[in-house]
C-alpha cells in the first residue's frame, strides 16, 4: 500500500542484475528485482506472448497424444476425417468449432444403419471437445495468473547512501543535532496525520479500539475510558529478511480529575502528574485578548526508562490546553475537555468559554515483539529474537527501534511533532478572530486520531530515514560506519508507483518452460521416427503414423506420390517431408524435363488393379491399417476412386482413355512397404493430374494431344 508521494529515483536501486529479497504477505521472502514502470509494462507484454507460445507447444504435444488415444479409427471413414481435422487445426477455438460441427452431423446426418446413430463416435468427439476446452481454459487462466505472479508489486531495495538518521548523544548533543531530529520527527508526524485524513476507514480495520466509555462521574463530571491495540509486521516495516517479525502495541487511557490542584489563581491550572508534586505542570488560561490555539501536551515520567527495559510497559500523560478558549457556539457538555460556560467577550465577539480545571488523561502503553514462537516484552531485549533466527541489521534494532519504541512511545513522539495540530477537533487551527468554532468537538475522536497517526508513524519509522532533505551539513549520520552506510543496513524496501517489482523465479521459469516445451514438440516425431517400420499395432506406432500421416503436408505427399507415380519424397515419417531431388523427371525426360517425342510414358505403381475391380483397403492405405489385432476390423472392400492419372509435365487436366493398359504403359513394382497408388478400372475414361515439375513454358501440349487422339478422347486444357 503506497501511502505517500513517490521517493526520488536516487533513494532506491533498480536493474536486471540488482536482485533482492522481497517480503511477502505470507511471511516468506521471494527473490525479486526492480525495474522502471515502463520497462515492467514492456516485459509484461513480452511474457504474454511467451505464455501464448508455451501453450501452443503444449497443445502440439498433448493434442496428438490425446487425439490418437480417444479416437480409434476402426475402419470408420468419419473418424478418419474427424481425426485429420482435429490434428490439423491450429488453435483450440478452431478445433472446437470443427468438432462441434461434426457433433451436429453425428446427431442429425450420420448413421451406422438406417436406424442407429454413431453414438460411440459422438461421445469420443465430445471428449476431444473437452480436451480442447481444457487447453483453452488453462491457457487463458495462465495468461492471467502468470503475469500476476511475475509482477509482484511496486517495491525496490533502498539505496544505502540515501539512509540518514541523526545522531543524538545522551550528553553533549548540539542544538543543531536536536533540531535535525525534531525536523525528522515533524516531517514524519505530519505525513502520518496526512495519511489518517484520507485512509481513516482502512486504518479503522487495522487498529482495534475497545469499548470506549463516556460517562458522568459521581461528582457530576464527564469521564472517559479509552482502549486501543494494533499489530505491525516486518512487511509493514519494509524489512527484507524479517517478514515474520511482529510488533504488538496496546494502550489504555482515562481521565484524571485528581491530578488538578485547586488554586485561587484564575490565570492557570496546576496539575501533579500521577499525583507526584515533583512533576507539577502549570497550564496557562488565556484571557484579555492573549489567546493561543487549543492543543494537548504529552509528558512521560523518568521511570519509563527502567520500566521499558523490564516490562515493556510505559506511561504517559496528556494535559489539555483548552480552558479559556472562546467560541460563539456551545460545545458538547458531555466532553471532558470541551465543557463550556456562558461568558460574553467583546474582544472576540463570543458568548461561550471552555471551563477551567479540565481533567488530565493518564495512559499506559504496552509493547511486545514476536518472531516465530519467541517473544520479548521490551525493545532492548530484541537481541534474544536474533538468537532465534531474526535477521535484522543491528543498526535498526540497537539504534532506531531503541529510540522510537522504548521509553517514549510513538504516540507521544508523533503528537509532540504535530504541535498545535495534535487535536483533531481543532486541527484546522485558530480562526482569524481568535475563536474556535466546533460544536462537535469530541475527545474520543481526538484520541482515535492520535492512535491512528501513531500507527502510521510506527509503520514508517524505518522508511522515514530516507525522507530527510539532503542538506545534512554539520550533522552526524548514526547509520554510517567509517563514513559509509553498510550495505547490510539497507535491508528494507521502498514503495513507489514508478517501480515495477519482478519475480526472478517466474522471470526465468516462463521462458525456460517455453523453450523446453517447444524442443519437445518439435522433436517428438523425430524421436519416434527411429522406428524402422510402422505396423499399426502398438500405441506408439499408431501415434507416429496418425500424427505424422494425418498432417496436412503428409496428406499432400500421399496425394502427390499417388498422382505422380513416383516415390520421390524423403522425410516420410517427419513433420516436414521434402523432395530431395526436385528435377526428378529429367531422368526420363528430355533436356527440359519433358518427354521426348515418341518416348514411352512410365508410370510406376505399387500394385496392379485386381481383376475383381476392387482394392483391399489394407493394400491401398498409405500408413493406416487396423488399430490392433484384436479390433473389430473387417475385411471390407474399398472401390478405387474413379480417377486416372496424367503424366509428368502436365497441368491439372482431364484426359480420355479407353484402355487402362494404354494409360498405364509400364507397371513397375517399388520396394517400399508403403503403397503409393492404385490402378483404375478399365472402363473409366478420365483421370486427375497432379504436376511434378510442370512449367507453363514447357511445350508438352502435343504429347498429350497425341495420347488423347490415340485413345479417341477429347483433350481438355
Amino acid at each position: 500500500m503506497e501511502l505517500y508521494n513517490a521517493p526520488a529515483e536516487s533513494k532506491y536501486i533498480t536493474g536486471l542484475t540488482q536482485w533482492f529479497q522481497m517480503p511477502r504477505d505470507n511471511g516468506q521472502t521471494s527473490t525479486a528485482l526492480a525495474i522502471s514502470k515502463k520497462q515492467g509494462d514492456n516485459l509484461n507484454s513480452g511474457y504474454t506472448i511467451l505464455i501464448t507460445l508455451l501453450f501452443a507447444a503444449i497443445g502440439k504435444i498433448l493434442v496428438p497424444l490425446i487425439g490418437v488415444a480417444l479416437l480409434p479409427l476402426q475402419d470408420n471413414g468419419n473418424r478418419h476425417a474427424i481425426l485429420v481435422a482435429f490434428l490439423n487445426t491450429g488453435d483450440p477455438i478452431s478445433a472446437l468449432s470443427v468438432m462441434v460441427k461434426y457433433q451436429w452431423k453425428l446427431l442429425f446426418k450420420i448413421k451406422i444403419t438406417c436406424k442407429h446413430r454413431d453414438w460411440r463416435t459422438f461421445w469420443r468427439v465430445t471428449l476431444l471437445c473437452l480436451v480442447q476446452f481444457a487447453i483453452l481454459a488453462t491457457s487463458t487462466a495462465a495468461g492471467i495468473v502468470i503475469p500476476v505472479k511475475l509482477l509482484m508489486g511496486n517495491m525496490a531495495r533502498v539505496n544505502p547512501s540515501a539512509i540518514f538518521y541523526p545522531s543524538i548523544l545522551a550528553t553533549n548533543s548540539t542544538a543543531l543535532q536536536r533540531e535535525a531530529n525534531d525536523r525528522l520527527v515533524r516531517a514524519a508526524a505530519f505525513r502520518a496525520i496526512g495519511t489518517v485524513e484520507f485512509l481513516e476507514d482502512v486504518l479503522g480495520k487495522e487498529i482495534q479500539f475497545g469499548e470506549n466509555i463516556l460517562q458522568v462521574g459521581a461528582d457530576g463530571q464527564p469521564e472517559i475510558s479509552f482502549d486501543y491495540s494494533y499489530n505491525l509486521t516486518g512487511i509493514d516495516f519494509g524489512l527484507q529478511r524479517a517478514p515474520g517479525l511482529r510488533h504488538t502495541a496496546s494502550g489504555h487511557c482515562q481521565t484524571e480529575y485528581t491530578w488538578h490542584q485547586d488554586s485561587s489563581n484564575s490565570t492557570h491550572d496546576i496539575y501533579w502528574l500521577w499525583g507526584n508534586s515533583s512533576m507539577e505542570r502549570i497550564v496557562p488560561i488565556p484571557g484579555g485578548g492573549n489567546y493561543s490555539p487549543p492543543r494537548a501536551n504529552f509528558e512521560t515520567p523518568p521511570s519509563n526508562i527502567a520500566d521499558a527495559k523490564s516490562t515493556g510497559s510505559v506511561r504517559f500523560s496528556i494535559l489539555p490546553y483548552t480552558a479559556g478558549r472562546r467560541s460563539r457556539v456551545e460545545f458538547n457538555q458531555t466532553q471532558p475537555w470541551y465543557v463550556t460556560e456562558d461568558l460574553y467577550d467583546p474582544i472576540t465577539n463570543s458568548r461561550y468559554v471552555v471551563k477551567a480545571k479540565r481533567p488530565a488523561i493518564s495512559c499506559y502503553h504496552n509493547t511486545s515483539w514476536h518472531y516465530g514462537k519467541s517473544m520479548v516484552n521490551s525493545t532492548p531485549n530484541l537481541d534474544k529474537l536474533v538468537q532465534n533466527g531474526l535477521k535484522v541489521a543491528p543498526f535498526w534494532l540497537n539504534t532506531v527501534f531503541i529510540r522510537e519504541f522504548t521509553s517514549v512511545p510513538p504516540i507521544v513522539t508523533m503528537s509532540r511533532g504535530l504541535g498545535y495540530s495534535n487535536l483533531a477537533s481543532f486541527s484546522e487551527g485558530f480562526s482569524i478572530a481568535n475563536r474556535v468554532e466546533n460544536s462537535a468537538a469530541n475527545l474520543q475522536n481526538d484520541l482515535k486520531y492520535l492512535v491512528m497517526g501513531s500507527f502510521i508513524y510506527s509503520r514508517e519509522v524505518i522508511r522515514n530515514t530516507v525522507m530527510l532533505s539532503p542538506n545534512r551539513e554539520g550533522l552526524i549520520n548514526a547509520a554510517e560506519v567509517n563514513g559509509v552506510v553498510p550495505d547490510e543496513t539497507a535491508d528494507f524496501v521502498l514503495e513507489s508507483p514508478d517501480i515495477q517489482t519482478i519475480s526472478c523465479k517466474w522471470l526465468i521459469m516462463t521462458p525456460a518452460l517455453t523453450l523446453v516445451a517447444w524442443l519437445i514438440a518439435l522433436n517428438l516425431h523425430n524421436i519416434l521416427s527411429i522406428m524402422p517400420h510402422i505396423f499399426n499395432k502398438l500405441f506408439i506406432d499408431k501415434f507416429t503414423s496418425r500424427t505424422v500421416g494425418f498432417s496436412a503436408v503428409q496428406l499432400y505427399r500421399y496425394l502427390d506420390e499417388q498422382l505422380s507415380g513416383q516415390r520421390r519424397w524423403d522425410g516420410r515419417l517427419s513433420s516436414a517431408p521434402y523432395i530431395g531431388l526436385v528435377d526428378l523427371e529429367k531422368k526420363n525426360g528430355g533436356e527440359n524435363g519433358c518427354l521426348s517425342e515418341g518416348q514411352k510414358v512410365s508410370v510406376p505403381v505399387s500394385a496392379q488393379y485386381p481383376a475383381s475391380g476392387v482394392v483391399d483397403l489394407k493394400l491401398r492405405s498409405t500408413v493406416m491399417g487396423y488399430d490392433n489385432e484384436n479390433s473389430d476390423y473387417k475385411e471390407s472392400k474399398y472401390a478405387a476412386p474413379k480417377l486416372f492419372r496424367l503424366y509428368p509435365c502436365s497441368g491439372p487436366a482431364a484426359a480420355a482413355s479407353s484402355n487402362s493398359a494404354q494409360v498405364l504403359a509400364e507397371i513397375k513394382e517399388t520396394k517400399t512397404p508403403i503403397i503409393t497408388t492404385e490402378a483404375s478400372p478399365p472402363d473409366e475414361k478420365y483421370e486427375l493430374a497432379m504436376t511434378t515439375t510442370w512449367d507453363p513454358r514447357h511445350n508438352c501440349e502435343n504429347i498429350w494431344k497425341s495420347v488423347c487422339e490415340n485413345s479417341k478422347g477429347k483433350f481438355v486444357e
